[in-house]
């Protein structure tokens, strides 16, 4: 017989008031034989599988709260490692399995048998699309106790943030919360209500926000061993997926109500005005999103591809996408505040290097004058890094656009065959497009770097721009096949008007809007209709 039908036959000779060392010499097969399989491991039969799985359920059905947190725990765990074997469980017992440990995350007194519950669920649920929808159809309220599941979880993140296990638990959390939500139109109209948004969107707002904190000192200083971000994979994947989940429920209304933040441990009531420009909350917000966009250079692989024509991308490229496309919705005014660029200089320079905020024992402190020339330039300095990251991302992703390689000079790329659909295009190209957009509107330090780096002064000077002013160009002045500011034009005529008008608002931005320089630098034929609309031509 197989080893599975030996310990279920143990199991069912064995009295519920058994001793717990009698229990755990009947799992620990179990534990021992299927958590590191090896060549000599037996693969178990169907039949076999189906009484295991029925036999623990039924014993832990047998508990209630209050009960041996160590026996359930060893249930729990045992079940963790056969869950490995859950092709072969037809729906009934899964339903009946992922009811019972419904019932075990909400164990408020058994907190480590809570988190392996949740995570034997999230296994279920995100096994089989079929499973989410057959768990939606039968439980009453279950988005809502799925989302509870989360926010409780992200809520005591501060209390297990350091271990590897909570944030694997959190990351299929959020995985699997995230494809109910793409997968069902009612459970985003329950997350995302009109009126205030839900808990659990602070909840995920905080918790990524600690993501970006665990890289600081408790002295707010940069730790030497985290100075980029992510620091580690799991923290990446997290960030990742909490980041494209509250892309899906609008997040950016946290921004614009009474709110309650969690900030270093601690509980700060914070009331947002109109715009929510100068609230803890977006001062957060802003400098973890921005400082992801920045820092996050750790070469980790991909979580992977669907098409395999297109580049693999590292966790560290993840972290900025998700980031920018966060970024779209932060309030412009947080890019003035001097709390969030004295932090984000801090995060962006570290400590002792030459952008960083002077140490008490800078001469500049002794003099009020000089302390604050020094940290204006500091602000500048910072800005501009800032600018400058996001038209790398840019960068990057119009090769990713256009699949394009580097050719035998690394300035000079060249055409493929494989280009993504407009679609395509404007859905990767449109979020970065308009933070640039955004920050260069309101920002000079950042639009007089971002336009040295797409127009640089060399090939068109400013004289020759106003001396077209009444010459009406078809072809751009001096865009060489390859540049950045080449593959920019070239999205001018695009298929898709979303990403054609975003393009040329970006660059019309970078103009300083003057209608003969943008013509000069992008051409008669792809200015005339952006200037039609604005009404200057």
């Amino acid at each position: 017989s197989s080893l599975l039908k030996t310990m279920s036959i143990k199991l069912e000779s064995i009295r519920e008031d058994a001793p717990e060392s009698v229990w755990l010499s009947a799992f620990a097969a179990v534990l021992q034989e299927y958590e590191h399989p090896h060549s000599s491991t037996e693969t178990p039969d169907n039949e076999d599988i189906v009484v295991a799985f029925d036999l623990i359920n039924t014993k832990l059905n047998a508990f209630e709260q209050g009960g041996d947190d160590k026996l359930v725990c060893l249930l729990l765990d045992a079940l963790r490692v056969l869950l490995r074997f859950r092709e072969n469980v037809g729906t009934t017992l899964t339903l009946k399995l992922m009811r019972t440990l419904l019932k075990f995350c909400f164990f408020e007194d058994l907190n480590v048998a809570a988190q392996l519950a949740a995570r034997c669920l999230i296994n279920l649920l995100f096994d089989n699309p079929r499973n989410v929808e057959l768990f939606l159809s039968v439980e009453v309220d279950g988005i809502a106790k799925i989302s509870h599941i989360l926010e409780r979880h992200c809520a005591e993140a501060h209390l297990i943030v350091d271990t590897e296990e909570a944030d694997y638990l959190h990351h299929h959390l959020v995985r699997a919360l995230h494809m109910i939500v793409c997968q069902n139109e009612s459970a985003r109209e329950e997350l995302r209500p009109v009126d205030k948004p839900h808990p659990l969107t602070y909840s995920l707002v905080r918790a990524l926000i600690q993501r970006m904190h665990l890289c600081v000192a408790p002295n707010k200083e940069i730790q030497p061993s985290r100075t980029s971000f992510p620091h580690s994979e799991i923290v990446g994947k997290l960030y990742v997926e909490i980041a494209r989940l509250l892309c899906v429920l609008d997040w950016q209304v946290v921004l614009h109500v009474h709110s309650t933040v969690v900030h270093s441990g601690t509980s700060h009531s914070a009331t947002v005005d109109s715009n929510g420009a100068h609230s803890v909350l977006s001062r957060q917000m802003t400098v973890t999103i921005i400082s992801a966009i920045v820092r996050s250079s750790v070469p980790y692989p991909v979580l992977g591809t669907t098409d395999p024509g297109q580049p693999l991308l590292s966790l560290g490229d993840q972290c900025q996408d998700v980031s920018v496309q966060l970024a779209m919705f932060l309030p412009t005014e947080c890019y003035s505040d001097h709390a969030v660029l004295t932090e984000l200089s801090a995060l962006v320079h570290g400590p002792g290097s030459p952008g960083a905020a002077p140490t008490p024992a800078h001469p500049a402190v002794h003099e009020e004058k000089d302390e604050s020339s020094t940290i204006a330039s500091i602000h500048i300095e910072t800005m501009k890094r800032i600018a400058l990251h996001l038209v790398s991302v840019l960068q990057r992703q119009l090769k990713q656009a256009y699949n394009v390689h580097p050719a035998t000079d690394t300035s000079v790329y060249s055409d493929s065959s494989r280009v993504m659909k407009p679609v395509e295009q404007c859905a990767l190209l449109t979020p970065v497009l308009m933070v640039l957009t955004n920050l260069c509107t309101h920002n000079t330090t950042a639009l007089d770097a971002v336009k040295s780096a797409i127009f640089p002064h060399a090939y068109l000077p400013l004289s020759s721009a106003a001396d077209s002013n009444n010459q009406a160009k078809m072809d751009p002045t001096d865009v060489p096949p390859g540049s950045l500011r080449y593959y920019l034009i070239k999205l001018m005529i695009s298929l898709d008007n979303q990403l054609k008008r975003c393009v040329a608002e970006f660059l019309f931005v970078l103009c300083l809007e003057d209608a003969a320089e943008f013509t000069a630098r992008t051409g008669f034929g792809n200015a005339v209709a952006l200037l039609q609309l604005k009404g200057l031509c």
